[in-house]
């Protein structure tokens, strides 16, 4: 990482290009930091006119300066997550500390499956609201998310973004444990963010609480290599001190791995197996403090380009095996079975076939505005960097800086030397961050100098978070005009994204749609993987015009090829598809064109019955279709039958998107818990999507329940066999939402036949006139008491904290006649058993 120092900022004219101000008038903050870039001492000047602040960059002194609006007025994101107390913005460990965090890592076959369980420890009296806000990388998808209620998991269920936070709000008034798991949206819209934050109350006093996440990713392959990094150093807030840690490894592949290693020092596994097809680990450590993310990498072993082919298909049996209820209700038939999923993967290595590099001619656009600050400017400048340094003597580059408007450091492309290397980094070094992202100024400067370009091999470079403001902002504006300019051209266009905030989707697509590259790393990951990897094939052409076939033309359907979409040498290509039937020894093959020449390779593989192993299929497959479907909202604009199959997919197969959230609550809230035997009434409360409710209960029963629209409630009877002594006993509630997902909750009840106990008393006498003090001890089970005298309305005796027992009030009306009456006392318990305590008292 380069050295950061700061300088004050270059003040010039009279006009401000950030248009925010504070209190209603024109005083800007301007904060000055004089320490590292957590900026620990700040001081601030505050200026009465409007100004121009320009950020000043620098190598081995690279200078940044501080802007500050309001403090930290952007978001802020943990990387593994932190529980931030809710009348906060920063994590306070002398109010909620992280006891203990378990790590759960299986990769297979190149699809990683994280699983982290986190728990938090309130450390004050008072019953909390936190704000649990984490990250993952930017191509992973959240597959499950659960909050636990004491001693119970609470597991999370999708729903659309709007009607889930009307559920938790509901519920955290019922004072419910609800967690709601959200993807953070950035100011352009539903793009796919890294950032997520769950809202978890209540945070007990003195307790603790517990969290679950899991996400799925694809690890790319880059040159035979691949990589892995978990997130646990936090990026924005301090380090994280772990009371535990604990983290597993489980990787397997069938081609072959090789020069396995873990990258960070801090948590050392200790391995079991360690093999070609299999690596496993573990590590355990006490009071860590969590600087380093957890990462690794290693080589696949392939002599040749391949084909790896699994499949995924579930049966009645393997239903039963993964606890995936069923009853007689719900028994599935041959009928009712999905059809099979397959993934098939086509490895690349030509190596032997691939040719020495032609000299390069190459456009590097760096993105200096002031978006890039901070940590993204020292990324930018170790990318550009690396790339100038591993140009040859044979290649020709000219850079360009754009911000709201663009300047070249020369007037024509240069050769590679040294010389012309370390004058391109000294101007960099001279220059200044300032104002908007002007890409169409950017784009059509790259475009006007290829005609100054001695090479037919042109590439463009951009080094950028991918975020226009000026001019044209659109994805869809943006590709159009520049696809207009590049049809003279001819660029090829590499993209390499910084920040986690970066376009993803507009870099990518000016990528592959000029036959380029696209990647991206967030602002303190680790870039030597990525930059080795990306820089590699600048010069290199992709495999093109990839498709897939089978010598079964109606066995397959809905098939998707994942990212990327140009395959390099050393890389690889997915694809997810469907199947129909079992089928055996079908040849799958991959055709497309390398390098001029025709590209085909083929395998004979099995479509089964039944294989369950490999789970990640189903959700990777409806992940390609929601990718897809994001894409075009994001060209198009917002379309409700698009968002519909968006929230129906992502229900179906359990992960978050832009239009659905997590809701972490108890699906059904069971009344009464406390029955008495004979002929009771069973209601149960639960969420909307529930389409189906059956009670299967100790004693043999098994009732479906009918659901009362007028009152939003699923209820039955049910007879409880007069022999059932009292006691707690568990009834298993199997609920099917719309998407055809079941759900077994058990639930608690107690059978209490007694009615309640309890003893009154009163203070003074009952004289005419005079209201009377009536104290009633009872059963802690008696929900409702009463007092009745004479022919008067009974009058609701209510628990009183201080007196320690209920406490009612009678008047005796001054014109009753003196004489005997009756005192009534009336109890009923959560059964609904009741008892009555009768005396006699006189009337003076």
């Amino acid at each position: 990482m380069v050295n950061t120092y700061f300088a004050e900022p270059w003040i010039a004219g009279s006009s401000f290009t950030t248009s925010s101000k504070i209190a209603g008038n024109n005083t800007q903050k301007i904060y000055r930091a004089r320490t590292s870039r957590r900026f620990q001492r700040m001081e601030h000047t505050y200026m009465r006119q409007q100004i121009m602040v320009y950020y000043k960059l620098s190598m081995i002194k690279l200078v940044r300066f501080l802007i500050y609006i309001s403090l930290f007025s952007s978001a802020c994101y943990a990387d593994i997550g932190v529980l931030i107390p809710g009348d906060q913005e920063q994590p306070d460990p002398s109010i909620l500390t992280l006891d203990e965090v378990r790590v759960e890592i299986r990769i297979d076959h190149q699809y990683a499956r994280t699983r982290i369980l986190q728990i938090f420890g309130n450390h004050t009296a008072r019953r909390m609201e936190g704000k649990y806000v984490f990250a993952i990388p930017g191509d992973a998808a959240i597959s499950d998310f659960a909050v636990w209620d004491d001693v119970v998991r609470i597991p999370g269920v999708i729903l659309e973004r709007k009607r889930a936070s009307e559920i938790y709000e509901n519920l955290k008034m019922q004072q419910i444990d609800p967690g709601l798991l959200q993807q953070q949206e950035g100011a352009e819209g539903p793009r796919m963010a890294s950032a997520f934050s769950a809202r978890i109350v209540p945070i007990m006093p003195f307790g603790t609480k517990r969290l679950e996440i899991e996400y799925t990713q694809r690890l790319n392959i880059e040159g035979t290599k691949s990589y892995f990094s978990l997130p646990l150093k936090p990026d924005l807030f301090r380090q994280q001190m772990a009371g535990k840690v604990s983290i597993s490894l489980d990787v397997q592949s069938d081609a072959p791995i090789a020069d396995f290693k873990l990258v960070s020092s801090v948590y050392p596994l200790q391995f079991s197996a360690q093999g070609p097809q299999r690596v496993t680990g573990k590590f355990e450590a006490s009071k860590l403090a969590l600087t380093e993310d957890f990462a690794l990498q290693y080589r696949l072993d392939v002599p040749k380009s391949n084909l790896y082919f699994l499949p995924y298909r579930a049966t009645e049996k393997s239903m039963r095996d993964t606890g995936k209820p069923i009853t007689a209700f719900e028994k599935p038939s041959a009928q009712k079975l999905e059809d099979g999923y397959f993934w098939l993967s086509a490895l690349l290595n030509e190596a032997s076939k691939q040719p020495d590099h032609a000299p390069r001619s190459i456009v590097i656009l760096l993105d200096t505005s002031s978006s890039m600050r901070w940590e993204k400017l020292d990324q930018a400048y170790t990318a550009l960097e690396y790339f100038l340094q591993h140009l040859t003597d044979q290649d020709e580059f000219q850079l360009i800086l754009f911000h709201q408007e663009v300047l070249a450091q020369t007037e024509k492309p240069v050769g590679a030397t040294k010389e012309n290397v370390d004058r391109a980094l000294a101007f960099v070094k001279s220059q200044y961050l300032m104002g908007g992202t002007d890409f169409e100024k950017a784009l059509q400067a790259a475009t006007n100098s290829s005609s100054l370009l001695k090479s037919k091999d042109r590439y463009l470079v951009l080094i950028t978070d991918g975020n226009p403001t000026l001019t044209y902002v659109k994805t869809r504006e943006i590709l159009k005009h520049f696809q207009d300019a590049n049809a003279q051209a001819k660029f090829r266009v590499f993209c390499f994204g910084i920040g986690s905030d970066s376009n993803r989707n507009l870099l990518s697509d000016l990528s592959q749609k000029s036959n380029g590259s696209f990647d991206w790393v967030q602002e303190n990951e680790d870039l030597s993987f990525k930059l080795e990897a990306f820089f590699a094939k600048i010069g290199q052409y992709p495999a093109t015009n990839l498709t897939f076939s089978t010598s079964q033309q109606d066995l397959t359907y809905q098939v998707y090829p994942a990212d990327p979409a140009q395959v390099y040498d050393g890389s690889s290509l997915d694809w997810f598809g469907r199947y129909k039937r079992p089928t055996k020894d079908v040849s799958v093959s991959i055709q497309g064109d390398w390098q001029a020449s025709p590209l085909q390779l083929q395998t004979k593989v099995d479509f089964p019955e039944e294989a369950t192993e490999h789970d990640f299929i189903p959700r990777a497959w409806a992940r390609k279709r929601v990718d897809a479907l994001l894409r075009e909202i994001e060209l198009n604009g917002e379309d409700d039958k698009l968002i519909d199959e968006i929230i129906a997919l992502s229900k179906k197969y359990k992960f978050v998107t832009p239009y659905t959230s997590f809701l972490a609550a108890p699906r059904s809230l069971l009344r009464p818990r406390v029955i008495r035997p004979g002929d009771p009434l069973l209601r149960v409360k639960t969420d909307p999507e529930i389409v189906s409710v059956i009670a299967i209960f100790p004693f043999g029963l098994v009732k479906p329940l009918e659901y009362l629209a007028s009152e939003d409630i699923w209820q039955t009877r049910f007879l409880v066999p007069k022999e059932m002594e009292d006691g707690t006993y568990q009834c298993r509630l199997i609920l099917r939402d719309r998407a055809g997902n079941q759900y077994e909750e058990p639930k608690s009840f107690l059978v209490d036949s007694k009615p309640p106990v309890f003893n009154a008393r009163w203070e003074g006498n009952f004289s005419r006139g005079r209201t009377v003090k009536l104290l009633i001890s009872a059963d802690k089970d008696t929900r409702s008491i009463y007092a009745r005298f004479d022919r008067m309305m009974p009058v609701r005796i209510e628990w009183n904290a201080q007196e320690k027992r209920s406490v009612g009030y009678i008047t005796v009306p001054a014109d009753l006649p003196a004489g005997t009456y009756q005192l009534q006392i009336i109890g009923e318990d959560f059964a609904h058993n009741e008892s009555t305590w009768t005396r006699n008292v006189e009337v003076f």
